[in-house]
């Protein structure tokens, strides 16, 4: 893929993961794009590091981060909005708002954030997306949905406790 239309000037190396396989991808971006979108970037590749030098092969990692939520961050970077997702399921939100909050993104997607959240709000509720909804909720400054989805949680977690072994109880003598 390539993200500046033959003109860029780094490699990003992202895994693809699908199923239990995973597929290595090189996308090629811009390295200007990049720095305006974000000081760590910045501070990457146009500081004292090694992706910052003159004279070293541009290629940056990405291989821990999600492909998904790193490709629309790149579309939007490289003002590529025709390629841009109208809409995302919820665990791609939750992996974007990772990614937002990583590289201190949160304000580049504020135009796509409302289109996206609309048809999720259903989902709120629903068992099992506590741990999504409280990173988007977190990371995008929706506090009543956070404070809704940690309450439920706080509420529905059973904890167990159990004595300590006197021998493992230290005393204030020891």
């Amino acid at each position: 893929t390539d993200f500046d239309n033959g003109r860029g000037d780094i490699n990003l190396i992202i895994k693809y993961n699908h199923f239990e396989e995973s597929e290595f991808q090189s996308f090629l971006a811009s390295s200007a794009a990049m720095i305006r979108a974000c000081k760590p970037w910045e501070c990457m590749l146009a500081g004292p590091f090694g992706e910052g030098q003159s004279g070293h092969l541009k290629i940056l990692d990405f291989t821990e981060d999600n492909y998904m939520a790193l490709e629309i961050l790149m579309n939007i970077i490289h003002l590529r909005f025709g390629d841009v997702p109208q809409t995302l399921g919820l665990g791609t939100l939750a992996e974007l708002a990772i990614l937002t909050d990583k590289y201190m993104l949160t304000a580049l997607i504020a135009p796509w954030l409302k289109g996206w959240l609309g048809p999720l709000y259903p989902t709120i509720k629903e068992s099992g997306n506590e741990y999504y909804w409280l990173w988007i909720s977190w990371e995008f400054g929706l506090t009543d949905i956070f404070d809704d989805v940690s309450h439920k949680l706080c509420m529905e977690t059973s904890l167990t406790c159990a004595p300590l072994e006197e021998s493992r109880v230290s005393s204030p003598e020891d």
